[in-house]
């Protein structure tokens, strides 16, 4: 499926003139992170909450964030945390 692509500095990117159109997994994992449950309504459970992962303990944030991906049929083979940093490889 493409995405409309979103740049380095969060804007939409453009090529000719026009949106660039890419299929970005990682891209949508990143815009799933950031996001908070109820952005989205067509899916009212797709969201990370990182806002709220950020005082719990490394194990359930992996949890946390392993299930608002699955909501968005991404499912990325691990998941690492290390000092507040999250590592996805998808």
């Amino acid at each position: 499926m493409g995405d409309i692509k979103i740049d380095t500095t969060g804007d939409l990117a453009y090529q000719n003139g026009d949106f660039s159109i890419e299929t970005h997994q990682k891209q949508s994992a990143l815009i799933v992170l950031y996001s908070m449950r109820g952005d989205f309504k067509n899916n009212i459970y797709i969201g990370a909450d990182l806002i709220k992962l950020i005082a719990t303990e490394d194990a359930d944030k992996i949890f946390e964030i392993r299930k608002a991906l699955k909501f968005d049929e991404i499912n990325p083979s691990k998941i690492d945390i290390e000092n507040n940093q999250i590592n996805l490889i998808l």
